[in-house]
């Protein structure tokens, strides 16, 4: 929503960060949390984690359907019992932890936007072609910043998604 013409003002870019939510993608500052889920069984127990730099708005989530789903059903087993407590006391430092972050701003670019184009990325990439050269073609058509591009890229040879 640039003005043109003479005298019109020249507005830079959004200074995003630089920091990508591994959850939803967004470029936000994040934090290296790692929340877990604990359901227990008699015998048994299901384990949940999500563990990554998150965004402040994927941690709030995250931490009250994990921290809920753990406070009522992960009691019901033997060694559930006793690994619940320190499920519920190691969501809740980190959710408190995370309560300095700023929220995402919602006109971020979001790196998985560009899922869209991973096959052409591939493609581009096993031709040989340099990811800065791969990410000025894609970005435009995606809609995001080249080093948006770049850190998809990087993202999935992690072995993200």
């Amino acid at each position: 929503m640039r003005e043109s013409g003479p005298g019109a003002p020249v507005l830079p870019p959004p200074d995003w960060p630089d920091t990508y939510c591994t959850v939803c993608g967004v470029a936000a500052v994040t934090k290296n949390v790692a929340l877990y889920q604990n359901i227990g069984l008699l015998i048994l127990r299901l384990a949940k984690t999500v563990e990554g730099s998150l965004c402040r708005r994927c941690i709030r989530t995250v931490f009250w359907e994990f921290t809920l789903i753990t406070c009522f059903a992960g009691w019901w087993g033997l060694i559930s019992f006793f690994y619940t407590p320190f499920i519920l006391i190691n969501n809740v430092v980190r959710f408190i932890g995370s309560r300095g972050l700023p929220e995402p701003d919602p006109r971020a670019p979001n790196v998985f936007v560009v899922q869209r184009f991973a096959e052409e990325i591939a493609v581009r990439l096993d031709r040989g072609e340099a990811v800065q050269d791969v990410a000025a073609v894609v970005a435009p058509r995606a809609g995001v910043r080249a080093q948006d591009v770049a850190a998809f890229i990087r993202f999935m040879s992690r072995g993200g998604m």
